[in-house]
């Protein structure tokens, strides 16, 4: 037994275009799409650009919710810098004084982290421990990386110590691999050791693990584990 239709025993005209139809539910005002669409169009309201004055179509709904309006992204980031700095941002009455690390001048700032008045003094100072001792690692393992392509090897680096070693040397006859280190003085690196010792690796002569200390003013400190 076919399933009884109970569209049929509703029928309502469209918002639109005035035609009946049997809608799928009791909520529903227009036939089609087309018929919703072409009454979106009528309802919209013509409103102005806030950075530019261009003037563009928005729903009832849009226009009555929002107090600006941007015809691209462009004129909303041009619009945010302007009025949004300062006394204009709605952070910036829970802001503090602080005193840059770089210039030393004061500067307001509801960032409890921020340490620097502007990028210029943060990219001129750089102070910033993470990245510099990041990035002196990353130094440590292109020179040592140079070192070994320079005798004959084929290496591939692991960034960001994603792995017990920083690289991998592949040569004819043996494999290294070897973890990087950069120091101002000398001094042992027992628990580096101590970790790579635990990693196991392929028994034989033909793979082994190594250290490279760059050590200031001195060069490279090689340590086979």
């Amino acid at each position: 037994m076919a399933a009884r239709d109970y569209r049929k025993d509703y029928s309502r005209d469209c918002a639109s275009c005035g035609r009946t139809y049997h809608p799928f539910r009791i909520s529903s005002t227009f036939c089609s799409r087309l018929c919703r669409g072409t009454a979106d169009r009528k309802e919209r309201i013509r409103v102005g650009c806030a950075e530019c004055g261009k003037t563009m179509l928005r729903g009832p709904w849009n226009a009555g919710r929002r107090k600006r309006h941007f015809c691209s992204w462009d004129c909303k980031n041009r619009y945010q810098e302007v009025a949004l700095r300062g006394k204009g941002n709605p952070n910036f009455k829970d802001s503090g004084w602080k005193r840059c690390v770089g210039c030393g001048d004061p500067f307001r700032s509801y960032q409890s982290r921020r340490r620097y008045c502007g990028l210029e003094c943060s990219q001129q100072t750089g102070t910033n421990e993470n990245m510099r001792n990041a990035r002196r690692g990353a130094d440590a393992e292109r020179k040592c990386r140079k070192v070994l392509e320079g005798l004959g090897y084929i290496v591939v680096r692991s960034a960001a110590s994603k792995s017990p070693w920083d690289l991998i040397a592949v040569g004819s006859k043996d494999v290294r691999l070897v973890q990087c280190k950069l120091t101002r003085r000398w001094r042992s690196f027992r628990p580096v050791i101590r970790d790579l010792a635990a990693v196991p690796i392929p028994s034989g002569s033909t793979v082994r693990q190594e250290l490279w200390v760059w050590v200031q003013r001195e060069g490279w400190r090689i340590q086979v584990v």
